[in-house]
């Protein structure tokens, strides 16, 4: 791949097939919602939409570390979060319906945290947790590549193996499962100059098994428009669309529910270097601005992910 996040996005620079770039998509932000269990879902805006994000990189394995800081504010109210997930991206040569198959596990390391201001009726409160957050594991990532083209599908599935309890209002983890099926697509234009790169996906979710809660079926998509000014480094911008297609179900649903939408749109950068003993290391940079939100808190991400090649 994610951020948090796609998923596997492995992917190279057809002009240099030994760089491998990755993206993977896994967080949970917390903030005041109208829609989905707390406001939170295992999708983060933008995660996927990163350069050369179908293209997948020579057979090998990979680090990923992948971090991210998020900062939503309004109405007195303010939420943070930070995550870092080291994960590991496996590209083999074996061959599925003629693509070529990987796989990749991220785990996570979370810290959220929400204010809310003091008013007439209420007192200011100011709550935080840090811990595990819910892992993202790719077991099944095939590429398909051709002159110009690049296709990735890949299904991700998110365990609720984070930090949770029902009896706080802050949790890392979402204590349900989630089954995230993508295609993305690449097309590079005169001589790999210029990149336009999306990502389609559906996100499932099962009951929190604690509150009866389900969150509804979740759409994204993610998409960048880059211009590689060599090979070492390129600008771009990015940005994303989400919308919930099924309502939220269970217990615990208010009557007055909106079904989450919002997107994100901001600039992107990537530079490749070599270090002393001569191994490519990729670093990404990118911040994205919330848009049109109506389910939680409008708020802006930082994204930083540095890959290489063991």
């Amino acid at each position: 791949m994610a951020g948090p996040g796609n998923l596997i996005q492995a992917v190279g620079s057809p002009r240099r097939p030994a760089a491998l770039r990755a993206l993977c998509v896994l967080a949970l932000w917390q903030c005041e919602s109208h829609a989905s269990e707390f406001g939170g879902s295992n999708y983060v805006p933008g995660f996927y939409g990163d350069f050369y994000m179908a293209v997948l990189g020579q057979a090998g394995v990979y680090l990923n570390n992948f971090m991210g800081y998020y900062h939503a504010a309004g109405g007195g109210d303010s939420s943070d979060m930070l995550l870092d997930m080291p994960g590991l991206i496996g590209v083999t040569d074996y061959r599925v319906l003629g693509a070529r198959y990987a796989l990749a596990l991220f785990p996570a390391a979370m810290y959220s945290n929400y204010r809310t201001g003091a008013t007439a009726a209420r007192p200011g409160r100011f709550t935080e947790q840090a811990g595990a957050g819910d892992m993202y594991v790719v077991p099944l990532a095939l590429s398909w590549q051709g002159p110009g083209w690049s296709v990735l599908a890949f299904q991700a599935v998110v365990p609720p193996s984070g930090n949770y309890s029902a009896r706080r209002d802050l949790n890392l983890g979402r204590n349900t499962w989630s089954f995230d099926s993508n295609v993305s697509v690449t097309w590079m234009f005169d001589q790999d100059t210029y990149e336009i790169s999306a990502n389609l996906g559906v996100m499932a979710n099962t009951q929190n098994a604690d509150t009866d809660y389900r969150t509804g079926t979740e759409f994204h998509f993610d998409y960048l428009l880059g211009y590689h000014f060599s090979p070492a480094w390129a600008l771009g911008v990015a940005g994303s669309y989400y919308a919930q297609t099924a309502s939220d179900s269970g217990q615990g649903v208010p009557p007055f529910v909106v079904d989450g939408a919002f997107a994100t749109l901001g600039p992107a950068g990537m530079y490749t270097f070599k270090t002393g003993g001569g191994r490519e290391v990729t670093v990404s940079v990118k911040w994205l601005h919330e848009l049109g939100v109506n389910n939680h808190l409008s708020g802006d991400y930082l994204l930083v992910r540095t890959i290489f090649q063991f």
